[in-house]
């Protein structure tokens, strides 16, 4: 019974992004090292500059948003979003996909 108390507490854990503060990751960046990864949101990362220059901001805010008051589905299979304090590179650590995201991805914390 405790293995499956483990278990929602995972789940839990991913839902609610209980883990929301600092660990230490791998940077997939400039860094390639280990570094202190600050949890952010998927406002953030919806938010994040893509090279493209597409201006849509208003429309990333309203989806990042709306992803964040639904936390089932992004933590679960995309996995939390953290950001390298170091060179502002966005991951994410622990869903199913966060892997093959990770290795596709090349978005940085967009800079005020």
């Amino acid at each position: 019974m405790s293995d499956f108390g483990t278990f929602l507490g995972k789940i839990a854990g991913k839902v609610v992004n209980a883990a929301n503060g600092s660990q230490e990751l791998m940077c997939l960046g400039k860094c390639d090292k280990i570094t202190k990864h600050i949890s952010i949101s998927y406002a953030d990362v919806f938010l994040s500059p893509d090279g493209q220059g597409k201006g849509e901001e208003m429309f990333s805010a309203i989806f990042g948003t709306v992803y964040d008051l639904f936390p089932v589905s992004g933590p679960l299979i995309s996995g939390n979003p953290y950001a390298c304090i170091c060179c502002n590179k966005i991951r994410l650590h622990g869903g199913f996909l966060s892997h093959d995201w990770n290795k596709n991805s090349y978005l940085y914390l967009k800079k005020k």
